[in-house]
């Protein structure tokens, strides 16, 4: 084999990889946007009314500020609750943070803000966490996932991730990336 041989074939072979991946990326990503606000796909069960079912919130030890554990379930009992997984490293979430600090103000007595930290102990410490929301004057209440328990349990894989639940603790909707004020408004309205 000549070397122009070996070069076309390297050539087609490139081409092919090129084209099955690019194939494979259009068909795996068919279905995501990161633009939207989902409503849970594994659904348990069936709503005879039509509505489209819920999955159900359910729970998680996270921490407060006196490293007392607390349970999820506890903190979203008969209240609408926005829960956000977020960390101080974490552009996108430190940019998101006044749009939810505005909503608690405005609409923390109606539903329950639970912003839950990744605090893994080593990129992210309780430290950091406690300094960047006091440094931002954030007043709404801040929860620390000290054993990855919520972010395991909640198959949280990219931050920031929200969740909103209804009064009833079923997930009414999901939203992985930044939520502008008012696309968190319009899904704080979906719970109330």
């Amino acid at each position: 084999m000549n070397n122009k041989t070996k070069i076309i074939g390297l050539v087609v072979l490139l081409s092919v990889v090129l084209g099955l991946a690019i194939w494979a990326y259009g068909k795996l990503s068919k279905d995501y946007s990161s633009n939207k606000t989902t409503t849970p796909s594994t659904i348990q069960g069936s709503n005879t009314e039509g509505k489209m079912p819920y999955e159900q919130l359910f729970d998680v030890t996270i921490y407060d500020n006196q490293n007392q554990k607390i349970s999820l379930l506890e903190l979203a009992l008969d209240k609408p609750t926005v829960i956000n997984f977020w960390a101080s490293w974490c552009g996108p979430c430190k940019s998101e943070m006044p749009d939810f600090q505005s909503a608690y103000d405005e609409r923390g007595n109606d539903v329950n803000f639970v912003m839950i930290n990744l605090t893994d102990g080593f990129r992210e410490t309780t430290k950091t966490a406690n300094k960047f929301i006091s440094s931002s004057n954030f007043t709404f209440p801040v929860y620390y996932d000290l054993d990855m328990d919520a972010s395991d349990k909640y198959a949280v894989f990219s931050i920031p991730t929200t969740f909103f639940v209804n009064a009833k603790g079923e997930i009414v909707g999901m939203h992985q990336g930044i939520l502008d004020k008012e696309l968190l408004n319009e899904n704080i309205d979906k719970i109330i």
